[in-house]
């Protein structure tokens, strides 16, 4: 995998491991603030860096749209460059 994803991407990330989740998920977390705005763009897609997916988790249980227990890219299943 590349070491950057677009917001379809990381939600195909979660739902790969068996957490569905769709596009507009991902991107409310950095709507409402709980993650910054990647740096960079590609028209209107956010390109995310791959090293940012624990950190997408964190925010993604906090909006209660993955269960808590959910340790999907915060325990080293991160993709691989």
């Amino acid at each position: 995998m590349d070491e950057f994803m677009t917001t379809t991407g990381a939600a195909q990330f979660f739902t790969d491991r068996g957490h569905k989740l769709s596009t507009w998920q991902v991107r409310r977390a950095y709507e409402t603030g709980l993650m910054a705005e990647p740096e960079m763009r590609i028209g209107t897609y956010r390109i995310i860096k791959v090293a940012d997916l624990p950190q997408l988790e964190k925010a993604l249980i906090e909006l209660q749209y993955l269960p808590a227990d959910v340790n999907a890219a915060r325990q080293g299943t991160l993709p691989t460059p």
